[in-house]
């Protein structure tokens, strides 16, 4: 999520500086915010499954974060993003 959050800022710094490239600057920042927002929802939903511990340890793996309730929470935050954007335009 934080390497997605600096290349949006990345690419919306080489947008303001550039004219040939716009699009292209357009592109990263889209793919970027993305990225970022998927990242979120894995995030709350792996907080929301719940965090394996044995022995006041993590016994868990990063890979459970690649579960059904992650994925499906990382792609209903991507799409209720895109609606509260697509909603507040004039």
């Amino acid at each position: 999520m934080l390497l997605a959050l600096g290349f949006r800022g990345v690419s919306f710094e080489f947008r303001v500086q550039t004219k040939r490239h716009r699009r292209k600057c357009d592109i990263a920042f889209a793919a970027g915010s993305i990225v970022a927002a998927f990242m979120q929802g894995l995030i709350l939903g792996g907080l929301m499954q719940g965090v394996r511990v044995q022995n006041l340890h993590f016994a868990g793996s990063v890979l459970d974060i690649f579960r059904p309730l992650p994925v499906i929470s990382g792609i209903t935050l991507v799409v209720g993003y895109v609606v509260l954007g697509g909603g507040c335009s004039n």
